[in-house]
């Protein structure tokens, strides 16, 4: 035999098609706050010091607002997949 014909419409995974994959929440948020914190921290503190506040406060803030970001993101989805159920 040449090769296996392989199918084009495999259908193993076709649950995993919609889902989501996630987005910016707090773990993402608090690595990119942490990024940006350390580099302004470096810039404007000078030094190892201001680069670890920095990165401390970015994290912090970088983690609420991913999260509030995902709550968001939840609540959107959650009215639009609810908007066929309300009654006129």
């Amino acid at each position: 035999m040449a090769g296996a014909a392989v199918s084009t419409t495999d259908n193993r995974h076709y649950d995993e098609r919609n889902r989501n994959q996630g987005g910016i929440g707090p773990g993402k948020g608090a690595l990119i706050g942490a990024g940006g914190g350390a580099v302004l921290g470096a810039l404007f503190g000078g030094g190892l010091k201001g680069t670890l506040i920095g990165g401390a406060a970015g994290a912090g803030i970088g983690a609420v607002i991913g999260k509030v970001h995902q709550d968001n993101q939840r609540d959107n989805r959650d009215n639009r997949d609810n908007r066929y159920d309300r009654r006129r």
